[in-house]
């Protein structure tokens, strides 16, 4: 039978964002997150962003459908929002099949091997 699953995905927060050494002493991050599965229908999705903040707590949920056939991957980009053209800060990706149904997990991400991030993650069976 069609099913899908319902993967939510909630953004916790992030510590020591940086635009590198130079880069914040020019300007302070004005830290986001975006959201990508390529192989999901509506498939992206980002938090507000907070001026001037390298200890963002966003705490913001997002819910993605998923078709479980599929080799779904999510990609999480952390961004800077600037006046003329947001820069990118750094990408990890989580592979969504190492999730069981029904499980939440707390997952870490590191970004330039200083930024971490904390994700809430969790998989159901859409109903």
């Amino acid at each position: 039978g069609s099913y899908s699953h319902v993967f939510t995905v909630t953004v916790r927060k992030a510590t020591n964002v940086t635009k590198g050494a130079i880069g914040d002493m020019l300007d302070t991050p004005d830290p986001y997150v975006e959201l990508f599965i390529p192989s999901a229908p509506d498939c992206r999705k980002r938090t507000k962003h907070f001026n001037n903040d390298v200890n963002p707590v966003w705490n913001e949920t997002f819910e993605f459908i998923l078709d479980p056939n599929q080799d779904n991957v999510l990609e999480v980009t952390l961004m800077d929002a600037n006046y003329v053209m947001d820069e990118t800060l750094g990408m990890a990706t989580f592979p969504i099949s190492s999730l069981k149904l029904g499980e939440k997990k707390e997952v870490q991400l590191t970004f330039n091997n200083v930024t971490e991030m904390t994700l809430e993650l969790s998989l159901e069976v859409c109903s």
